[in-house]
């Protein structure tokens, strides 16, 4: 499983816009990751507001290569 945990809070800039109110959000997700991810080399980089989760597959699920002759 894969969990994903994230709040924004929006604190206004200007001292008028203070009215006691300010932006304020939760997310929570969990995600069931595939079979065949191999768990030691998952990343996440977190970049201009964008979340990217990369999962690399094991050797053994990606197959193999036949050369074909012609």
């Amino acid at each position: 499983m894969l969990a994903i945990e994230a709040e924004h809070k929006e604190v206004p800039e200007k001292a008028e816009e203070v009215k006691g109110e300010a932006a304020y959000a939760q997310v929570k997700r969990e995600i069931e990751l595939p079979v065949g991810v191999e768990l030691e080399k998952v990343e996440a980089i977190y970049r201009h507001g964008v979340l990217e989760v990369h999962l690399p597959k094991k050797p053994e699920v990606l197959g193999r290569r036949i050369e074909v002759k012609t």
